[in-house]
């Protein structure tokens, strides 16, 4: 745990202009975050009432992990991403993922770049924002999402899949390895949807990863292994490895 003083981080950073990882965990006290680092390559943010501003766009920076449960602050992710256009590797946590329920912002941000993306924890009242972020990344190579209980009245997911079919031919076209954790719900349906879409649209798929919660029984997994190996694949090469709770 790290407390500054008013000011001095934001002094101190400009004095670093070949610095390549910046990392934030637990920091306190560090005020408006102002950031111009031409050479930044790693970027970490786990930070409380902290907004973030990137002053010009940058050229290298190709990792970058929003973790954390909340932010805070209503600057959202999307305008970050907006001026960092090369990212290789994103990874949103739950409080930041959240900010995909207002308004149509991530129709803006291009993702050509990405080629790893990891979702931990998302609820299903998220997956059309969700989808459409994985539409916007036509390179995307590996998927780690993790699905949250539902609490709600759970939805199908259908309607929001042949959206998602409609956008664009080309989804998922490079995506070989994913890895999934299931809800806690005792209704899997919904995560039954997203893994047949998945494997229905992932020509070149190489590994699906199912992790079921914790606490699942081995009669109830072997249930759901057998309907997820029931699925039409486009990948020949798709092989389905069901792991331990």
């Amino acid at each position: 745990m790290v407390h500054f003083k008013t000011d001095v981080f934001k002094n101190f950073i400009p004095k670093c202009p070949l610095l390549e990882r910046l990392p934030f965990k637990s920091c306190y006290n560090l005020g408006s975050i102002h950031i111009d680092i031409p050479h930044l390559k790693f970027f970490y943010f786990l930070v409380f009432s902290s907004p973030i501003r990137f002053s010009k766009t940058s050229r290298h920076l190709s990792t970058v992990i929003f973790d954390g449960y909340r932010v805070g602050h209503p600057y959202t992710p999307t305008k970050f991403l907006e001026r960092a256009p090369v990212i290789e590797h994103l990874r949103l946590g739950s409080g930041h993922v959240d900010y995909l329920l207002y308004g149509t912002v991530w129709r803006n941000v291009s993702l050509g770049c990405l080629k790893v993306l990891e979702l931990p924890l998302i609820s299903f009242e998220l997956i059309s924002s969700v989808l459409n972020l994985i539409v916007r990344s036509p390179n995307l190579e590996k998927l780690d999402i993790g699905f949250a209980t539902c609490m709600a009245v759970i939805q199908p997911l259908a309607p929001e899949l042949l959206k998602v079919q409609d956008l664009s031919s080309n989804a998922l076209k490079k995506l070989r390895v994913v890895k999934m954790k299931l809800s806690r719900s005792e209704e899997v349906k919904p995560d039954l949807e997203f893994i047949k879409f998945i494997l229905a649209e992932s020509r070149v798929l190489e590994k699906m990863f199912i992790q079921p919660p914790s606490g699942t029984v081995a009669e109830d997994g072997q249930k759901i292994l057998k309907e997820i190996t029931r699925f039409q694949r486009s990948s020949k090469k798709a092989e389905i490895l069901y792991l331990d709770p």
